[in-house]
């Protein structure tokens, strides 16, 4: 992809990012990691940095003048997955230390909200993206695994079979319609999703 300059003559071509700049992905789950282990104000600094300085950072750094092409996949890229599939179950784990630890103090329930977030990241975005390769391959059953550990085990069903071939038509509860508010979106798009998973099995 060529680059535009101001004058308008083509520039430099645009490569796509280098695959080290996804490792910032792993900033949020190891957080939460360290703050259900540490405990105390620590338990909440993950939804300091994905709700707030997460949003501050994207509206500070604005969009790209010219966005790079997307990156094909590399092995670099699969592992990361991995990485986010084994931390996921550890942060799971460190949840349960510090429930067992704190009882039902704030600090559980800001480790719970933490580490609910991480699940988001690390569980059903990576699952979604192992959940593309060969039924009952080693990535599946990972992705499998992770979407069990998260209660939401029927996505890979919907996805695969439902959402790939009717995507963004009225046949397609995952795609959000032309101007539904999120909250409409939510309400139709969760039991819509294990309908649809029902009927394929």
């Amino acid at each position: 992809m060529k680059a535009n300059s101001v004058d308008g003559n083509v520039g430099q071509e645009l490569r796509p990012e280098a695959w080290a700049w996804h490792l910032l992905g792993l900033v949020n789950p190891l957080l939460v990691l360290v703050g259900n282990l540490q405990g105390g104000l620590w338990t909440g600094m993950a939804l300091v940095l994905t709700f707030g300085m997460g949003p501050l950072l994207d509206v500070l750094l604005g969009r790209a003048r010219q966005p790079r092409p997307p990156r094909s996949t590399g092995r670099p890229l699969e592992m990361l997955l991995f990485v986010h599939a084994g931390l996921h179950f550890v942060v799971l784990a460190t949840l349960i230390y510090r429930a067992a630890h704190d009882g039902a103090a704030w600090t559980t329930w800001g480790a719970a909200l933490s580490t609910g977030v991480s699940s988001g990241v690390s569980g059903i975005i990576v699952a979604h993206e192992l959940g593309h390769t060969r039924p009952k391959s080693f990535s599946w059953w990972v992705a499998r695994t992770q979407l069990l550990s998260v209660l939401y085990l029927h996505f890979t069903t919907e996805h695969n079979h439902t959402h790939h071939r009717h995507v963004a038509t009225r046949s397609d509860p995952a795609s959000a319609r032309r101007g539904e508010s999120l909250w409409w979106f939510v309400a139709r798009t969760i039991p819509g999703q294990f309908w649809d998973a029902a009927q394929v099995q």
